[in-house]
Formats: structure tokens, sequence, C-alpha cells
């Protein structure tokens, strides 16, 4: 009974090799397959570097913006301009463009929502930080969505 293949890994069968399951999981023993990680799901690893659950894509709780598209990819950053806190977000049309006043950068160390700078305006969808120069006789304070006159 102590040879069951462990979880995390496939065990074909006819064979005594246990294979470890990358980017997929199974969470039970004895098993010949992986389970596929389901668009929506990532599969993350465990410390013992093996795979053996899937779990809800939450970028919210993380305060990140991304989505899970399907076991073959991690988790994947929304384009540029655009974010997404969905429970359960699987692909690109879960990101909706950057509120006005804020930028998104989407770059893999920050991809959050952020505000744009003093001196600069960003209507929804703004990919920098200073996506619009503030025209001169205005004035626009930092997360500006337009210019003040």
């Amino acid at each position: 009974p102590s040879q069951l293949c462990p979880k995390g890994y496939k065990c074909p069968r006819g064979t005594f090799d246990k294979i470890k399951c990358e980017n997929s999981y199974q969470d039970q023993r004895g098993q010949s397959t992986c389970k596929v990680c389901p668009a929506g799901y990532h599969c993350p690893t465990e410390a013992d570097t093996t795979i053996i659950k899937k779990v809800l894509c939450q970028p919210g709780l993380e305060n990140l913006s991304y989505y899970c598209p399907n076991s073959l990819v991690a988790k994947t950053n929304c384009p540029t301009g655009t974010y997404s806190y969905d429970p359960g977000a699987y692909s690109t049309s879960n990101c909706i463009d950057c509120p006005p006043g804020k930028y998104c950068p989407n770059e893999a160390s920050k991809a959050k929502i952020l505000n744009c700078l003093q001196g600069y305006y960003c209507a929804g969808g703004a990919k920098t930080e200073n996506e619009e120069v503030c025209p001169i006789g205005s004035y626009c304070p930092t997360a500006a969505s337009q210019p003040i006159q």
C-alpha cells in the first residue's frame, strides 16, 4: 500500500516511475495521469515542489492585475492599460480599462492600479504615469482624470 504513487505525481501504468505534475496537478494518490489546471485557476507549487491542488485565480486579494488562462500558462498580467481583480479571471476579456486618473503598467513588478503623476492627466485606459501632459494654463493634481481650468 505504501507503493502508491504520491500526490503531485503521475505513475504511468506498468512502471514504478513517478513523474512530477507540471502545469497541472494531482490531489490523489495512485494516479497514472495528472489533472489539467482549468482556466480561472492556477496550480501553485508547494514547498516540496509538487503541485497537488488547483487554486481559484484571485488577483484582487493580492492587489495585482492578472488572469489565469489555463494549465499551460501561469498567472498572466492583463495588457498594459487594463486591469482585473475578478475572482476566476481566465482571459483578457476579464481585463477592463484602467480607471480615469490612474494608470496600469502591468509590468511583472508592479501589475497594479497606480496614480498618475502631478502635472499630467490620465483618461481611462492609461498605460503610463505621465500619459497626457497638462495643458498650459491648466492644473493637473496627482491622479487627475482631466485638466482643471
